[in-house]
């Protein structure tokens, strides 16, 4: 399927490069936010970072659960975003449309909503590295965790590419 993307489909595209910009964008306020806060002594932290090296479950510790989630969300949702992208290429090509501007909308509204789930899901990631931040005050871990969640956004960024090279 190669799309020949008229004007309001290409406008359609830059406003959904726009949404997913503001929420990369919103992993670097975390993190600026977080950086304010310990600069200017802003946060009273309920434990101490040595908490995160305790012993949990398995006889693991919390700072290894913690980076273990986060790789299992991240390698998870892309292998899940992949196939599912995969299997929604085929399924479009599979129909037949009046239109390329209707399979163009098609196309577009079915990626809308399986960016968001993907973005909500890497969005964990970042979520765990700012509750781990604020318990602790462990500014390092909640980096990590913040660039495996932008990992995810990268994935699932809306180009131009998927849209018009599309191959089942």
């Amino acid at each position: 399927m190669s799309f020949q993307i008229s004007n309001a489909s290409q406008k359609s595209l830059s406003t959904l490069m726009v949404i997913w910009f503001t929420m990369v964008s919103a992993l670097f306020v975390y993190v600026l936010v977080c950086y304010m806060l310990l600069s200017q002594g802003g946060i009273n932290v309920l434990y101490s970072p040595e908490i995160l090296r305790s012993t949990f479950f398995l006889n693991l510790n919390l700072l290894v659960w913690a980076y273990l989630f986060a790789g299992v969300v991240l390698g998870v949702g892309i292998v899940h975003f992949k196939s599912a992208y995969a299997k929604m290429v085929k399924e479009i090509l599979a129909q037949t449309f009046e239109s390329k501007e209707e399979e163009f909308n098609t196309f577009k509204t079915r990626y809308v909503t399986l960016m968001f789930v993907h973005l909500a899901l890497f969005e964990s990631i970042a979520i765990l590295g700012i509750v781990v931040f604020l318990t602790t005050g462990d500014f390092t871990t909640m980096v990590n965790l913040t660039l495996f969640a932008l990992a995810g956004f990268l994935v699932v960024v809306p180009s131009r590419a998927k849209f018009t090279s599309l191959k089942g």
